[in-house]
């Protein structure tokens, strides 16, 4: 969290009494440091959940692209095939579905 981030959650969670300054020294009441760690948690939470959810998408694409690569090779020993050109045609097409 950035600097002013945080400033403005303080705000928030002092609602419309900003909290006292003492020489400086920024006091806060009991009610505003609950909802300072409440308003922490949810950033926290959306954080941690952006950050899962992009490496889950990246997980998948991983796994669907070796998923394409095995289906592919399934087609590349051409002379097991009563029609070769076609099951290179085939795998092609596999692996390039990836590509878009």
């Amino acid at each position: 969290m950035t600097q002013d981030e945080i400033i403005e959650m303080l705000r928030e969670a002092a609602g419309s009494d900003m909290p006292d300054h003492v020489h400086g020294v920024l006091i806060l009441h009991t009610n505003d440091i609950d909802a300072l760690i409440k308003l922490v948690a949810a950033k926290e939470r959306e954080v941690c959940t952006a950050a899962a959810m992009t490496a889950a998408e990246e997980a998948i694409e991983f796994a669907m692209k070796l998923e394409r690569e095995a289906c592919a090779k399934v087609c590349e020993p051409q002379e097991a095939h009563d029609d070769p050109l076609t099951a290179w045609k085939i795998a092609q097409t596999i692996r390039a579905r990836g590509e878009t």
